[in-house]
């Protein structure tokens, strides 16, 4: 069996919480740039976001989601290219140059905040200030890594 044929029923964990993670997390990163920075929605998504990953990696130190133009991975494994939020997340993250993104059982509000204003960024802004990877790192996001 190829990578490509691989299903989400192939991988290492409860794949309901990681699609639960996923939609979560994707919503967070569309409230973060449709509302006011301090608005009580974002911070409330946000708690979810990092509720979610904890149950997810109950029994992980972490969990990379690879990343193609409309399709996400984890574990060699294709989530669901139909699905639309899958989909969604994989276009947000692929404009803004993400090949995978690695979340750890450490992960913060703090982190998921700066790491969710970044995407709210146009990819060029991000180009022009050198790449996601070096705006994570000035922005101080350590629990949450990206890779170009």
């Amino acid at each position: 069996m190829t990578t490509t044929d691989t299903t989400t029923s192939e991988l290492n964990f409860d794949t309901r919480r990681l699609s639960n993670f996923i939609i979560q997390f994707n919503i967070s990163l569309r409230l973060v740039s449709s509302y006011p920075k301090n608005h009580p929605i974002i911070a409330s998504s946000l708690h979810k976001v990092l509720h979610l990953l904890e149950l997810l990696l109950e029994f992980r130190s972490d969990i990379t989601v690879g990343v193609a133009r409309d399709t996400l991975m984890v574990e060699y494994a294709l989530l669901d290219s139909k699905n639309p939020v899958y989909r969604s997340l994989a276009k947000a993250l692929f404009d803004h140059d993400i090949a995978a993104i690695t979340f750890t059982r450490t992960s913060s509000i703090d982190d998921l905040l700066r790491f969710s204003e970044i995407m709210a960024w146009k990819r060029e802004a991000v180009r022009e200030s050198g790449g996601i990877e070096k705006l994570m790192n000035t922005a101080g996001v350590s629990t949450i890594t990206v890779n170009g």
